[in-house]
């Protein structure tokens, strides 16, 4: 399928709800994962069907209602792919509109358009209730941008991500209620074996044969438990099954959230540069001045101060003075938090300057850095700024990455020489 296919199909599903997507045979075929474990849940029941309801006598009425559960957990599975396949689609629409409309803004080929034109070309139609997370949550990034409130896109995510996982909760509650069910089911055929053995117990003759009727009857009795405690195991493991699936799906829609996230701030921030006045009252500078207005007010001189601004996790702080020295032996220079603050600058403000007048940003990413906070609005603020964005790799592969960074060239740590050598050689 070429590209405008696609995008064709991502702006389909996006408009679509739940519902509608579960009744479509493409959604269906998307799905193998899912119908595997139906297909295997289904064979399972059936192949244990004979240990649960042969002997069990009235009691495998129970042993179906349990059974009933693995149903109803296979229809919350479904649902929630179906929200899941929603989000991810918009996600992936937002951030190829914000993407182009980026580029055309930046190019001269489009006027940038008010506030309420940019979010009605950004957002996709949504028209089910209640509406998917991700418009729910753009639509405050755009409230809190016309408050002049620019938060990192994993801050913002993680105010909705307990949404995203409301699904994962209602199967290991429906798991919780049939483990439940298979402990009454317990003690329900203990009870009964018990009682059963005292009404029975011989007394005078007969004792051999009259123990092998009590122990017969109980036996009867206790199957009323394995039958129930059988039937919860399963429900169990279907129910892991797909709660590590739809966790799998959402952990990969996470990723393209951030993406969206972060181009849609991006380009709040190419609006509010272009149109919104600066603090002292006069008009923003067109772009091509002399000196562009950063995002937060303060101009940028064009001439480079450094040439590499390295942002880093705190845990990573080993590494990133590995590349400090190497670029300082190299003749270059770089600004390094730890190294080149002094005691008593206001540490933030110093970062955005530092930032503004360098030449090139590097990435240390790790799993560390991933989480942060600060190096993801470091690097959103880079992507802004239009810095050429270079990211190393330290434990990290690259298709772990957010979309705006696994679209870049990507250099491992181990190849750090390489890197000195195309840049300062």
């Amino acid at each position: 399928m070429n590209h405008e296919g696609v995008s064709q199909r991502l702006s389909r599903i996006a408009e679509s709800s739940p519902a509608r997507l579960l009744l479509s045979a493409s959604f269906w075929l998307r799905q193998r994962a899912f119908l595997l474990i139906a297909v295997c849940s289904g064979a399972l029941i059936i192949t244990l069907s004979p240990y649960q309801y042969t002997y069990a006598d009235i009691w495998f009425l129970l042993s179906g209602a349990i059974q009933t559960l693995a149903l109803w957990n296979l229809l919350i599975a479904a649902k929630g792919l179906a929200k899941v396949e929603i989000e991810d689609a918009i996600a992936r629409v937002v951030e190829a509109r914000v993407t182009k409309m980026l580029s055309a803004i930046k190019s001269g080929q489009r006027a940038c358009p008010h506030s309420d034109a940019l979010r009605g070309a950004v957002l996709p139609a949504s028209f089910h209730s209640p509406p998917p997370i991700m418009i729910d949550m753009l639509n405050q990034v755009f409230r809190e941008a016309d408050e002049h409130k620019f938060e990192s896109s994993r801050t913002i995510i993680r105010t909705y991500r307990e949404e995203m996982y409301e699904d994962v909760d209602k199967i290991q509650y429906v798991s919780k209620i049939a483990l439940s069910l298979g402990a009454i089911g317990l003690i329900i055929g203990i009870l009964f074996s018990l009682r059963s053995g005292s009404m029975m117990m011989p007394v005078g003759r007969g004792l051999g044969s009259s123990i092998a009727e009590v122990v017969a009857q109980a036996t009867g009795l206790l199957l009323v438990s394995l039958s129930a405690i059988l039937a919860s195991i399963e429900v169990l493991v279907i129910s892991h099954l797909l709660v590590i699936l739809l966790r799998k799906r959402q952990m990969m829609v996470s990723k393209n959230m951030e993406g969206a996230v972060a181009g849609t701030l991006s380009l709040l921030h190419e609006f509010y540069k272009r149109n919104v006045p600066d603090r002292d009252g006069t008009e923003a500078q067109p772009t091509g001045a002399a000196e562009a207005k950063g995002f937060s007010g303060v101009r940028i001189s064009s001439n480079a101060e450094y040439d590499v601004f390295l942002s880093y996790a705190a845990l990573n702080r080993v590494e990133a003075n590995v590349i400090y020295n190497a670029v300082n032996d190299a003749g270059g220079k770089v600004f390094l938090a730890e190294k080149t603050l002094q005691p008593g600058e206001d540490f933030a403000e110093e970062i955005r300057k530092s930032l503004r007048s360098s030449r090139e940003v590097w990435v240390l990413v790790s799993a560390n850095s991933l989480s942060s906070d600060w190096v993801l609005t470091e690097l959103g603020a880079a992507w802004v700024l239009e810095k050429k964005i270079v990211p190393i790799l330290y434990r990290c592969r690259p298709e772990e990455l957010p979309d705006n960074l696994r679209r870049r060239h990507c250099v491992d740590f181990h190849r750090l020489p390489e890197l000195i050598d195309r840049t300062f050689g």
